[in-house]
């Protein structure tokens, strides 16, 4: 995931120039070029502020476990287990932990960005076919 150094290297400003047009500061005085200059470094790293803010507050945002079939997968033992660690261990860790079946994101792959993260539970060669694993893949999410 990329940083606010990695898009002030990447457009050759400094991060606080970069957090200021990222945060849309109107105080700020700064020239149009520079200004999409921050933004498209911000894009072409994939830059997401949200994720950027949570970590450096310490705050924890949710993580999101994906499962591939809904009730085989939630009713199995083996299943029930890695489930129930993943959960304790996050939310020991301060994150909120929501269990998302695969299917309730078929409909508006955009509501993965709703994630701070995605961990995968399932049979892995069916992950690969899933175009919600590919965006994640691709660097949409970590």
């Amino acid at each position: 995931m990329a940083t606010i150094r990695d898009v002030a290297r990447r457009a050759g400003v400094s991060a606080a120039s970069v957090s200021r047009v990222l945060k849309n500061d109107t105080t700020f005085s700064v020239s149009q070029k520079t200004r999409e200059r921050i933004l498209e470094a911000a894009g072409e790293l994939g830059y997401n502020k949200c994720f950027e803010y949570s970590a450096i507050q310490g705050a924890r945002g949710t993580i999101g476990v994906m499962l591939l079939y809904g009730e085989e997968e939630v009713e199995d033992k083996f299943y029930q287990i890695i489930r129930v660690n993943i959960k304790m261990e996050l939310e020991k860790n301060g994150f909120k932990v929501k269990e998302v079946f695969e299917s309730m994101l078929d409909a508006n792959a955009s509501k993965i960005s709703d994630y701070q993260g995605l961990i995968f539970v399932g049979y892995s060669t069916l992950w690969y076919q899933k175009k919600v694993f590919r965006q994640v893949v691709q660097g949409k999410l970590p």
